[in-house]
């Protein structure tokens, strides 16, 4: 995470991030305020899509890997997040 860095350098004044990924690592002067329920739910709301993106000439190997994802698989793992049942990761 670069956020202490950015904060530091004045590059950035305010960001929106998982809180259990910066809790307790940006050190004291940064105030860290979760967002209340309701914006929570909203955001999980609008949120909740994914996508594979490529470049045109990759279109074969876009095609190698949408065929290997079992997409019901996928929506369950969606699902799971989006009830806090697991924690997303990237």
């Amino acid at each position: 995470m670069q956020l202490r860095d950015l904060f530091a350098q004045n590059k950035a004044d305010a960001t929106v991030w998982n809180l259990d990924e910066v809790q307790g690592r940006l050190g004291m002067e940064v105030d860290v305020l979760p967002l209340g329920d309701e914006v929570t739910r909203d955001l999980a709301l609008r949120n909740s899509s994914a996508a594979i993106i490529g470049r045109t000439e990759g279109a074969k190997a876009l095609s190698a890997v949408q065929d290997a994802l079992d997409l019901s698989q996928v929506a369950q793992l969606q699902a799971e997040v989006l009830r806090g049942d697991r924690i997303p990761s990237y």
